[in-house]
């Protein structure tokens, strides 16, 4: 699994603020779930981001098991968040959720097949490459926006304080 494969794969992940991940900081995880399904389940275990040049991207040769025969399809995705903010990225949403840049996720890839091949111990495993992959951000909860109400009253009070003087 990897999100950067020569040319034909260049899909970085950003923090809220642009910036590429990187190091142990932040991890990166797949999801699967069977075709047109929206029951996304992790498989394969949370990695680290490289550092350096490579900052922003993932790599792990690791076989990862999603559950279906060979050659079957199977919807994926990468879902990526920051490790301080939970060890899983259901952790990461749920606590932090008020805190942005927390966990992303990237689009889902449609009908990626299996391998077709098996792991040494017999699991069907996905292409090492996830053609189809785009780079995405991490976004986490919103920043709450003042109200309009609420910048009125506040200057409407700075009016009434400047007209005392």
């Amino acid at each position: 699994m990897a999100n950067k494969k020569g040319t034909a794969i260049d899909a970085p992940v950003l923090d809220a603020s642009g910036a590429k991940l990187s190091g142990a900081d932040f991890l990166a995880q797949l999801y699967a779930a069977p075709l047109g399904s929206a029951d996304f389940k992790a498989f394969g275990k949370a990695i680290p981001f490289r550092t350096g040049t490579a900052a922003g991207y993932f790599s792990d040769a690791t076989a990862v098991d999603v559950g279906v025969a060979a050659g079957s399809k199977v919807d994926v995705q990468i879902r990526a968040w920051r490790a301080a903010a939970g060890s899983t990225y259901e952790a990461a949403g749920g606590a932090a959720a008020s805190l942005t840049g927390n966990f992303g996720a990237s689009t889902t890839i449609a009908g990626l097949a299996s391998g077709g091949g098996f792991d040494a111990a017999g699991i069907p495993i996905l292409p090492a490459s996830l053609t189809g992959l785009q780079g995405f951000s991490l976004t986490g909860g919103v920043v709450p926006e003042p109200s309009v109400l609420a910048l009125g009253l506040l200057g409407a009070a700075a009016l009434v304080l400047r007209r005392r003087k």
